[in-house]
């Protein structure tokens, strides 16, 4: 039987995964911050035997590690890492690790729980990783990821993109590191999908987010099929899913900002300077 972990999972996309992932035969390790919220959802995914979970607040690197930790102790092999996990802020917050707490959640956790479980997703290979891309801006300042610590304006819509376009060069960056091993890393995108992050943002997204986006369900379409889908580990490092239409097969044309190789880079570093620091 596959094992999957699946971050963010009790609310929106995430406990669409879990569903979808459990249909499909997995044994899923689902992930959340909150106890009460996770107990809550364990009543809706069957079979119930198929689910374990952890908890950690991942933007404390410490919970991170520590949450690396127990998986490995219960998957001795990963065969899937879905990083839904994010946050959309409204302000700025900074972590008691001195970090930008959407960089934190959205773009260093994932790394983190990635080269964390590295050696159980290599003994189940071929095994996948999946990030998550959003918000198709076209800017991102990888000197001031981090920290924000120079935004005069914090704009969250803004720095979640941001986010999400180091998702996207991360991912393609640990393709490239992981050619050859068995395990093959992608980016996804949902689309604009109805959740509680978005409607989170107010007017008009609150308005707009239940007459026109996506369900859950539709959203969750994407990472499931790259999930699953044969032969895929041909086009590690790339990007599929559209922001709404028919589209969510298909593969992405990301800004040129999320598929820079030497911003990849430069992501990458930073992360591995903020993992280690």
């Amino acid at each position: 039987m596959k094992t999957a972990l699946v971050t963010g999972t009790t609310s929106g996309i995430g406990r669409q995964i879990v569903k979808g992932l459990l249909a499909a035969g997995y044994s899923v390790i689902a992930h959340a911050r909150s106890a009460d919220k996770l107990e809550r959802e364990l009543a809706a995914w069957t079979p119930r035997e198929r689910v374990s979970t952890v908890l950690a607040a991942l933007d404390a690197k410490a919970e991170v590690a520590r949450m690396a930790d127990e998986v490995a102790s219960r998957a001795p092999k990963l065969d899937l890492i879905v990083h839904d996990a994010a946050v959309i802020p409204k302000a700025r917050v900074e972590t008691a690790d001195g970090l930008d707490a959407c960089f934190a959640t959205n773009v260093l956790a994932p790394f983190m729980l990635t080269r964390r479980l590295e050696p159980q997703l290599r003994a189940a290979a071929p095994s996948r990783v999946i990030f998550f891309f959003g918000g198709n801006f076209g800017e991102l300042d990888v000197g001031d990821l981090a920290a924000r610590s120079k935004s005069r304006t914090y704009d969250g819509f803004k720095i979640y993109s941001e986010s999400k376009n180091a998702c996207a060069l991360l991912a393609q960056a640990m393709a490239k590191r992981l050619s050859g091993s068995g395990v093959s890393v992608f980016a996804v995108l949902p689309g604009l999908v109805d959740t509680e992050g978005l409607r989170g943002l107010g007017f008009p997204f609150s308005v707009l987010a239940r007459l026109m986006f996506r369900t859950p369900a539709q959203g969750a379409r994407t990472p499931l099929w790259v999930a699953e889908e044969p032969g895929l580990e041909a086009k590690s490092g790339r990007c599929f899913g559209s922001v709404l239409g028919g589209g969510w097969r298909n593969e992405t044309r990301l800004p040129d900002v999320a598929r820079d190789a030497k911003l990849a880079d430069e992501v990458y570093a930073l992360c591995e300077r903020a993992m280690s620091g």
